[in-house]
């Protein structure tokens, strides 16, 4: 550096000296995650896979008893119906934390809002297992492409 040259010392020094040499802006951006463990998704898609457990559990038990191949007692139905109506809601959380990171990331083109439009239209008794099913392939993917160390 030269002697005459100070270096500049706040963002507000740097923003003018650049606007004194021709620069119009300066864009800060954030360096985008280049393996796994940048992403740090590992945690999330635990808790995706612990919720969908719990999910599916409650799914089978609901069609078993309302098809009557088990006879579950009024206190079991309706504990099955909340862990059915909770672990849903879980699952789409977790679902929309991840697709939220992969956006910025840059993995996905897709905003993390359709997780939750979808989860509205979905039936959780019917349909509902295939947004988390769909988000856990999604992530093995991304997980096999990127680099893992």
């Amino acid at each position: 550096m030269d002697g005459n040259m100070e270096s500049p010392r706040t963002l507000t020094d740097v923003l003018v000296e650049a606007k004194a040499q021709g620069i119009k802006s300066i864009r800060l951006v954030k360096p985008l995650p280049q393996t796994w463990s940048e992403l740090r998704l590992g945690g999330a898609l635990l808790f995706l896979r612990i919720c969908f457990a719990a999910y599916s559990v409650s799914l089978i038990l609901f069609w078993c008893n309302l098809f009557r191949v088990v006879n579950l007692a009024p206190e079991l139905w309706m504990t099955c119906i909340g862990i059915l109506t909770l672990g849903y809601f879980l699952l789409i959380g977790a679902v929309y934390r991840i697709q939220c990171v992969l956006y910025e990331a840059k993995l996905q083109t897709h905003r993390a809002w359709r997780v939750w439009f979808a989860a509205l239209i979905l039936n959780p008794i019917i349909l509902g297992w295939y947004i988390p099913v769909a988000a856990m392939f999604r992530l093995s993917r991304i997980k096999k492409n990127l680099k893992t160390t």
